[in-house]
């Protein structure tokens, strides 16, 4: 699937329009289902978190950004195929953060609760930078880390 998606931005269209309203209704059933189980807090992991209206009911949003030198060397040690990472890559964007910052604020949210974060690095420091980030927020300090 992947293979036809990230070649046809049509074929993207359609997908996420199939798919995203799923997604949306178990993100809210999930969500509902922490409040109800008190849980300190809740992730959701969306590539198209922003797009998708989601946004709005998160107290922060984590922009996690990656060069794009390290995104293709990462997909090509778990196998995928050269042309295959360059095509997801640029599907993504070369400016993705900074896109999704604008139509954040566009959107009326406060800047202090976005929290950059690059993936930079081995495995350990991007566990610790993370963690950093969590305590920072639990914490409330709602500079970015």
């Amino acid at each position: 699937m992947a293979a036809v998606v990230f070649k046809d931005a049509g074929a993207l269209a359609d997908l996420e329009r199939i798919v995203h309203p799923e997604v949306r209704r178990m993100v809210e059933e999930a969500l509902e289902a922490a409040a109800q189980d008190d849980a300190p807090f809740v992730v959701i992991e969306a590539i198209r978190l922003v797009e998708g209206g989601l946004a709005s009911r998160c107290d922060e949003v984590w922009l996690i950004s990656c060069d794009p030198d390290t995104q293709r060397a990462r997909l090509l040690a778990r196998g995928a195929a050269a042309d295959d990472a360059d095509r997801r890559i640029y599907a993504q964007g070369a400016d993705l953060v900074d896109r999704l910052e604008r139509d954040l604020a566009r959107m009326g949210v406060d800047a202090l609760r976005v929290r950059r974060l690059s993936t930079e690095g081995s495995l350990d420091n991007v566990e610790e930078r993370m963690e950093d980030a969590l305590a920072a927020a639990f914490e409330g300090d709602s500079q970015p880390a």
